[in-house]
Formats: C-alpha cells, structure tokens, sequence
C-alpha cells in the first residue's frame, strides 16, 4: 500500500521520526497527516533545528530517546522527515530499525510529499515498554 492510500484511507496515530534540524518539514508532515485525520506525535525538543524557543538544557536525553521509542509503539506507523537530501542520521537509523522490527510500517516525507510502499497496513502493537529496553540493549543504544 503505497503512502497516500494509507494515509487516505485510514487513521489513527503516527510518530514523525527524523533529525531535528528538520523543524519545518516536520511541521508541514504534521499539518498534512493531521488534515488527512491522523493523530500526530512528533519530537518534543528541536534542538539542532533553527527555533527561536530552543534552548540548552540539562535535561537526560536517554529519558527523551527512551520517550520517542514509546511514541513509535503506540503507533500504528512512522513517517522519516527529511529534505531533499534524504539525510538520515544514527538516531533515526536506529528508530528505523525498531520500527522494522516491530513490524511498523514505514514511510518518508522529504518536505513536500509522501513516499513509501508498506505490506502491513493493518498492525498489532504491544505497548509494553520492556521491548524498547531488550531493542536497546541488543543494539547497543546506551538505554
């Protein structure tokens, strides 16, 4: 099912993944998911990103992570923003992964349109939070 269908045809709930320097084609995936009847969940802090708001913090950032994984599980896909240069770091690598092995269907958004195909449209999550810790462990990911 390609991208558009899914997201015509259906809705429930999706986690925007993707760096945070990606702050305006975030938001314009989230206007477009939301106007398609999606409830959207997306990065809480937007610190490589050029916000006026942003700022330092001391905050425990393996808590945030940790955070973001919950959001994907709740969720029945993600959508990776980027821009035109398809840039996808580690962290994002890694939530990819995770979606993968949670059986998520996965799409792209590259500041202007959806992209993607999934095979299931239609998902069991577990909302239970010991999957993200056995995820990071057997990755390695510091959580």
């Amino acid at each position: 099912m390609d991208a558009l269908t899914f997201f015509s045809t259906g809705s429930g709930i999706v986690t925007l993944c993707g760096s945070t320097k990606f702050f305006f084609e975030a938001m314009e995936c989230n206007r477009l998911l939301t106007f398609h009847n999606w409830i959207v969940l997306q990065c809480g802090s937007w610190g490589h990103s050029f916000n006026k708001y942003s700022e330092a913090t001391n905050t425990d950032f393996k808590v945030v992570k940790l955070l973001h994984y919950q959001k994907i599980l709740q969720s029945q896909a993600i959508v990776v923003v980027s821009d035109s240069s398809d840039y996808i770091g580690s962290s994002t690598r890694a939530e990819i992964e995770f979606a993968i092995w949670r059986n998520i269907p996965r799409f792209y958004f590259d500041g202007s349109k959806l992209s993607g195909k999934s095979a299931n449209p239609s998902i069991d999550n577990l909302k239970d939070y010991s999957l993200i810790e056995q995820f990071g462990k057997t990755n390695n990911l510091g959580f």
